[in-house]
């Protein structure tokens, strides 16, 4: 348990097929193994953390990223998750930053919107 607290947290919908692959992605980009925790929402850790961080349950349209307490969402989750990869994506990373989040965060809305039409769904 201890050693999970310390590698930074990423809860995602497990139902999503775009998430999943996007958890994939990440899974073989990171830096080293076990970069990362990875929580679906839909588990009693996922549904912890967003009572512990006041986040709807339903709101699985983003993705959380949680290092030492502090929480990211929606596209700056993913920029932290990319500094985490290797060195490419945290160069793809760093650019993306420089998108003010709010320009960022539209994008991300309107795919988060739409990804169980466009990527499916599991039951």
């Amino acid at each position: 348990m201890a050693k999970r607290e310390l590698r930074p947290i990423v809860v995602y919908d497990g139902t999503c097929h775009l998430c999943n692959g996007s958890l994939s992605f990440v899974i073989r980009h990171q830096r080293s193994p076990h970069t990362f925790y990875f929580v679906p929402f839909q588990s009693d850790d996922g549904q912890f953390i967003c009572e512990h961080y006041s986040i709807a349950p339903d709101a699985m349209s983003t993705f959380l990223y949680i290092e030492r307490g502090q929480l990211k969402t929606e596209s700056s989750a993913w920029v932290r998750i990319m500094f985490q990869l290797s060195t490419w994506w945290r160069i793809v990373g760093q650019l993306v930053s420089l998108v003010p989040a709010p320009v960022r965060d539209f994008g991300y809305r309107l795919v988060g919107r739409h990804r169980y039409q466009w990527f499916g769904k599991s039951d």
